[in-house]
């Protein structure tokens, strides 16, 4: 998490940037925070969603900690539709819970429509929502009300054609649209990007020669279980 949102930045790309002059940014699939706390530095105010209620709690914490007062966080799923409980389940991590049939739990569910609806047009839409991207897109009737999108696409090789249509969709709807593939997030100038970017993280030495050491190392990257059959690319979409 360091690495990627701290570091690495891995959601500015392909001209998505926080910055200043940003209105509304929406953090779907906030995990504890770390991406809302960067953008509220920037944004007039972040909406940060968590399905997962520890991580919510922590979320929280880390909201109150840093004295946020343009920070809302919800415990709640981005979905197709607004549902008052959805099947939720957790994975032996904490960033991969999803919304599931075979849930154990259950958390709240709003559309992008109704969140709209409820704090006005989006600047920038970040996802991080574990393969529930193309319900929530495939749903939207408002996505003329969004600028710029980016977040992680979960692509299972044995349904592909989804990340295409999506693209195709968001297309349609008047966004530039690119996916950066996960050999492109980890190329070359991945170890530029994490040099650049050393000074935001005071302290941590070990942490940062850990970062550097993991992306010079002659692996394959990500690491990921043997037979795994998803990738994890970053899509942008950014209204012409």
């Amino acid at each position: 998490m360091v690495r990627e949102l701290i570091l690495d930045r891995v959601y500015e790309r392909g001209g998505v940037r926080l910055r200043p002059g940003l209105g509304l940014v929406v953090d779907a699939g906030a995990h504890v925070g770390i991406l809302s706390l960067q953008a509220a530095q920037w944004a007039d105010k972040v909406v940060a969603l968590e399905a997962d209620s520890v991580n919510h709690s922590l979320l929280e914490a880390n909201v109150h900690r840093n004295r946020l007062d343009n920070v809302v966080s919800l415990n709640a799923a981005l979905w197709a539709e607004s549902v008052p409980a959805l099947s939720f389940s957790r994975t032996h991590h904490s960033g991969g819970g999803r919304v599931s049939q075979a849930g154990t739990d259950s958390v709240r569910g709003i559309s992008l429509d109704d969140l709209i609806g409820q704090f006005g047009p989006i600047d920038l839409l970040k996802i991080d929502i574990e393969g529930a991207e193309y319900e929530v897109f495939e749903a939207a009737q408002r996505l003329g009300e969004v600028r710029e999108i980016v977040g992680e696409l979960h692509i299972d090789s044995r349904e592909d054609h989804r990340a295409g249509k999506l693209a195709d969709l968001l297309s349609s709807s008047g966004f530039d649209v690119s996916i950066i593939s996960e050999a492109e997030l980890y190329g070359s100038d991945a170890l530029s990007r994490v040099l650049a970017n050393r000074h935001v993280l005071v302290g941590q030495s070990l942490v940062k020669i850990l970062c550097v050491v993991y992306l010079l190392a002659p692996i394959s990257k990500p690491i990921r279980a043997p037979g795994a059959t998803y990738d994890l690319p970053i899509l942008t979409a950014r209204r012409l």
